[in-house]
């Protein structure tokens, strides 16, 4: 069996978690990393019965999401050309919409600028630098990125995914583990 996924996001608070999205379904999980260890904590079950936010504004699917990095419980959540800003509380119902929903192209300028009409996956920068902005994150659409500081990141694309850090801006990049079969790996995805 193979797996994809569409979109991930950990979950704020809880160690080893994340949600993560295929279709109009997710799952919440835990795992370990670098390990055959993890278990399903919620799920898989329906977005739109569980995300009100999305569902209310008008997303069956998502395709990427971003949390602020000062403030995890806020969050964009992007689907086709649009997006939607929201805060929520993980396992509970607790959601409150703080912007849109929004055309991605009317509302942010550099993404805008890039050609970038839809967004496929996005990462926050990490910083310690309280005076940053807290969106700071690099953007993804089809074979193009735009956005500095080492980063290690899970990539996922189609059945494969690969864990690697890197230097963005520098040819410097180091693969941890894969590519590998997500369906190998991550069984608890095997029920998206």
């Amino acid at each position: 069996m193979s797996v994809s996924i569409n979109a991930a996001l950990r979950v704020p608070g809880h160690q080893g978690e994340g949600y993560f999205f295929k279709g109009q379904r997710y799952l919440r999980m835990w795992w370990k990393p670098g390990t055959p260890e993890e278990r399903k904590v919620f799920g898989p079950a329906k977005i739109t019965d569980e995300w009100k936010i999305i569902r209310d504004a008008g997303f069956t699917s998502v395709d990427a999401m971003l949390p602020s990095t000062n403030d995890p419980q806020k969050v964009y959540a992007f689907s086709g050309n649009r997006y939607v800003r929201f805060s929520f509380v993980p396992g509970t119902p607790q959601e409150s919409k703080i912007f849109g929903p929004a055309k991605i192209v009317d509302e942010w300028k550099s993404l805008r600028d890039a050609g970038f009409e839809k967004v496929d996956a996005v990462i926050p920068i990490p910083s310690t630098k309280k005076e940053e902005y807290e969106e700071e994150a690099y953007f993804f659409s089809g074979t193009q990125y735009i956005a500095n500081t080492d980063v290690e990141v899970y990539g996922f694309r189609g059945t494969k995914y690969v864990r690697f850090r890197f230097t963005p801006g520098t040819p410097k990049e180091e693969v941890i583990f894969g590519p590998a079969g997500i369906s190998e790996n991550w069984a608890t995805l095997r029920e998206l």
